[in-house]
C-alpha cells in the first residue's frame, strides 16, 4: 500500500527523532572515534630531519635538490559514508517487526551520526538490482532524503543485488568510503565483489536475521507466498524433513556470509530483527 504524503512525512519525522535520541544517548562518541581520520592526504615536503621515517622520503624531490626531503601528510577530517540498503522482498517480512523497518532505524541512526560529524553521506538501495543511487552530499536535507526513500521503498525482487551494489560502489566511488551494507544477506555469489570492494573501501556488513529462520512454527500445513519468487507454495510445518530443510536453507546463507566476510578480511556484525541494536553497535565501534 502506498502511503500518503502526510503519512510519509510523519513516519520520516518519527524515525528522525528516534535516531537523534539514540545518538545523544551514547552513540556519537563511539561512532566518531571509530571513523575519524581514516586516511592521509599529502600536504607538502620538507628537508629530512633525524628521526624521520625513511619510508616517507620523496625521492623525486631528493633527486632534484640533492638534499633528502620527506613527504608530510594531513589527516583527512572529512569522511564519505555510503549506506547500502537492502529493499528486496524478504526484508518486508518479520516475526516481530518487518525487517525493513528495523533496517530503516539502523540506517537512520548511522545517517544522523554521519551528518552530525560533518561527513558526506550517500546511499545505494538495491533488491535484485541497484534500484537507486544517491550521490554523497552534506547536510540535513541529504539525511532526510535518504530516510524518506527508505520509508517510501516498496519490495523489490530477490536475487544477487548485493553483488551488483558492491560492483556499483567500486566503479563510481573513487575516493575511499565507509560503506555500511545493511541486509538480511539471504543471497550468495557476492564473496568476490566483497573482497574487491574491501581492498578499496572500509566495508561494514550488518546482517539482520529473524527468529523464524532458526525455528519454523509448527502449525501444520500452511500456504506461503514467496515474495522474491512471486509464487505461492504449500509447506508442512510438522514434517521433520521439511522443517530440517527450512533451517538448513537459512543456515547455508549464514555460513556463506561468515565465509565471505572472512575472505574479505573484515569484521561483520549480526543483529536479530526486533532486538535492541544499540549495545551491539556500540561494542562493534569501540573495538575499532
Amino acid at each position: 500500500m502506498v502511503m500518503s504524503t502526510a503519512e510519509l512525512l510523519k513516519k520520516v519525522r518519527k524515525i528522525e527523532i528516534l535516531a537523534k535520541g539514540k545518538s545523544r544517548e551514547v552513540m556519537a562518541g563511539a561512532y566518531h572515534a571509530a571513523f575519524r581520520g581514516r586516511g592521509m592526504t599529502f600536504s607538502e615536503t620538507r628537508e629530512y630531519q633525524a628521526g624521520d621515517d625513511v619510508r616517507d622520503i620523496d625521492w623525486n624531490v631528493t633527486a632534484r635538490t640533492h638534499v633528502p626531503h620527506v613527504k608530510l601528510y594531513e589527516e583527512e577530517k572529512e569522511i564519505t559514508v555510503v549506506l547500502m540498503i537492502d529493499t528486496s522482498a524478504s526484508g518486508f517480512f518479520g516475526s516481530t517487526v518487518a525487517r525493513v523497518n528495523y533496517i530503516a532505524e539502523i540506517a537512520a541512526l548511522l545517517a544522523y551520526n554521519a551528518i552530525r560529524q560533518q561527513n558526506r553521506l550517500g546511499a545505494i538501495f538495491f533488491s535484485d538490482k541497484v534500484d537507486l543511487y544517491i550521490p554523497p552530499a552534506k547536510g540535513k536535507k541529504q539525511m532526510l532524503r535518504i530516510i524518506r526513500e527508505m520509508v517510501a521503498s516498496t519490495a523489490g525482487k530477490g536475487g544477487n543485488g548485493i553483488e551488483m551494489a558492491l560492483r556499483n560502489l567500486t566503479s563510481i566511488q573513487n575516493k575511499r568510503t565507509v560503506c555500511f551494507i545493511i541486509s538480511d544477506f539471504i543471497q550468495d555469489h557476492y564473496e568476490i565483489p566483497l573482497v574487491l570492494a574491501s581492498k578499496k573501501h572500509d566495508i561494514i556488513p550488518i546482517r539482520i536475521w529473524d527468529g523464524i529462520e532458526k525455528k519454523c512454527p509448527e502449525t501444520g500445513l500452511i500456504r506461503c507466498f514467496d515474495a522474491e519468487q512471486n509464487k505461492w507454495i504449500w509447506f508442512d510445518t510438522e514434517a521433520i524433513t521439511e522443517t530440517t530443510e527450512w533451517h538448513q536453507y537459512f543456515q547455508n546463507f549464514e555460513l556463506y556470509f561468515e565465509q565471505a566476510v572472512k575472505a574479505a578480511g573484515i569484521k561483520g556484525l549480526t543483529l536479530q530483527n526486533g532486538n535492541d541494536y544499540l549495545p551491539a553497535l556500540l561494542q562493534y565501534f569501540r573495538k575499532r
